[in-house]
C-alpha cells in the first residue's frame, strides 16, 4: 500500500523525532546505546615500539578492533605480536596468548621482552574452547590484549572424533566466524565502560590449487577476516646472516610489510625494518634498526642534505653518513629526534590536501573537440 501525503499540510519536524527517537532509546537500554558522532574519540593505539611499523599504521595496532597478521612461515608474524605484548604489559594491562598450535617457549618469551610470570597462556584442546576462551578474556578489563597463535590450528571438536579420511567442509571457517561475532559483541561492550582490549589473530598463508588468474595467495579461515579485520598486514621474512656475530645463526631477519587492509587511519600502506634476533650492535631481541626509514624520509623533506665534503642534518654537520648512523643507532635521545621529526613530516604529508589541479582541456568552438 502506498504513502500519500496531503498537500497543504507542513512537514514533519525530523530532527525532534529523531531526537525523541535517541531519548527513548538512551533510557531503555542506557546512554551509550546510542550517541552523537561527534562523541567519538580517535582509535586509540597500542605501539609495538618498532617505528617503521607504527609509523606506517599511525601508531600502531588499533584498540577495540580486530588485528590480522598473516604470511609464510618465519616472517615475523610471532615475534611481532609478542612485541605488542610486551608493550601491553609496559602500559600495566594483562596480554593473554591464545596458544593453538601448542609451540610457546617461555625462555623465548623472556629473550623477546614478556613478563612471562603475568602473561596468561591459554592452550585450547579444539576450536570451541578457543573462540570460549577468546570471548572471556575480551570481557576480561585488565586485559589489553588478546593474541590467537594461530588460526590455522583451530579443529574443531567434531573433525577430532571423526575418522581421519572424513572430509569436514568448512569447519575452521565457522568457528572463526563465530568467534568474530563474539568478538564484535565484546568490542561493542567494552566501548561502553571504557575498555578497549584488541584482538591480534596470526593467520597463515595457503594457495589455491589450479589458479591460474588473479592472486592464489589465501589466509586460513576462510573470507570472514576479509570482512572483520580493520588492520591486515601481509609478513615478508628473510634471513640475514652476520658472520662477525655468528656464521650460521640469521643474526637480523629482514621483515618487509604490506598493509592490505585498514578501516582505521594509517600513514603509510608499507613497512619495511631489520629486526634483531641474536642480540648485536646494543639491539635486544625483537628490535629493530629504524634508520632506513628515517633515511629515506629526512633526505626526501631536505633535513639530510649531501654537501661537497660533508652532510648536515639539523644545521650540524657530519664528515660521512655512517656517522650520523651511527649516532643514531647509539643516542637515543638523537634518534628519539629524528623519529620525531619523521613522524610529523609524515602526519604532515598524510593529512595536507592536494592543492595541484589539473588544467582546463581548450575545446575548439567551432568542431568541438579538445585542443592539446
Amino acid at each position: 500500500m502506498a504513502i500519500t501525503i496531503k498537500k497543504g499540510k507542513p512537514a514533519p519536524k525530523r530532527a525532534l523525532e529523531s531526537e525523541k527517537v535517541l531519548s527513548a532509546l538512551q533510557k531503555q537500554h542506557g546512554e551509550q546505546v546510542a550517541v552523537k558522532g561527534g562523541k567519538f574519540s580517535p582509535v586509540p593505539r597500542i605501539p609495538l615500539g618498532i617505528f617503521p611499523f607504527d609509523l606506517a599504521t599511525g601508531g600502531g595496532i588499533p584498540r577495540s578492533r580486530l588485528t590480522v597478521f598473516t604470511g609464510p612461515e618465519s616472517s615475523g608474524k610471532s615475534l611481532n605480536m609478542y612485541m605488542a605484548m610486551v608493550a601491553v604489559q609496559r602500559m600495566g594491562e594483562t596480554a593473554v596468548l591464545i596458544d593453538g598450535e601448542h609451540a610457546w617457549d617461555g625462555e623465548w618469551g623472556k629473550a623477546v621482552g614478556i613478563d612471562v610470570g603475568k602473561l596468561i597462556v591459554v592452550q585450547p584442546s579444539n576450536a570451541e574452547q578457543c573462540v570460549d576462551a577468546v570471548e572471556a578474556f575480551l570481557y576480561a578489563k585488565d586485559v589489553g590484549i588478546v593474541g590467537v597463535d594461530s588460526v590455522s590450528a583451530m579443529v574443531t571438536e567434531n573433525e577430532i572424533k571423526s575418522e581421519a579420511g572424513k572430509m569436514i567442509v568448512a569447519g575452521s571457517a565457522m568457528m572463526v566466524t563465530k568467534m568474530m561475532h563474539k568478538a564484535g559483541i565484546a568490542f561493542t561492550e567494552g566501548s561502553k565502560v571504557g575498555h578497549l582490549p584488541s584482538l591480534l589473530c596470526i593467520s597463515q598463508t595457503r594457495y589455491e590449487i589450479g589458479k591460474l588468474f588473479g592472486d592464489p595467495e589465501k589466509m586460513t579461515g576462510g573470507q570472514c577476516f576479509k570482512f572483520t579485520s580493520s588492520l591486515t598486514c601481509r609478513f615478508y621474512g628473510k634471513n640475514v646472516v652476520v658472520e662477525e656475530v655468528n656464521k650460521s645463526k640469521p643474526t637480523f631477519k629482514h621483515v618487509q610489510g604490506v598493509i592490505k587492509k585498514y578501516k582505521c587511519p594509517i600513514v603509510g600502506t608499507a613497512f619495511e625494518f631489520n629486526q634483531c634476533i641474536l642480540p648485536h650492535r646494543g639491539l635486544g631481541i625483537g628490535q629493530v634498526e629504524s634508520w632506513n626509514t628515517v633515511e629515506a624520509f629526512l633526505k626526501a623533506q631536505g633535513q639530510l642534505v649531501k654537501g661537497k665534503t660533508n652532510w648536515l642534518l639539523f644545521g650540524q654537520e657530519y664528515k660521512t653518513l655512517d656517522l650520523i648512523k651511527t649516532r643514531c643507532r647509539e643516542d637515543y635521545q638523537f634518534r628519539t629526534k629524528c623519529e620525531s621529526a619523521v613522524a610529523e613530516m609524515a602526519v604532515k604529508i598524510d593529512t595536507e590536501p592536494e592543492t595541484k589541479t589539473k588544467p582546463k582541456a581548450k575545446v575548439d568552438k567551432a568542431t568541438g573537440e579538445i585542443v592539446e
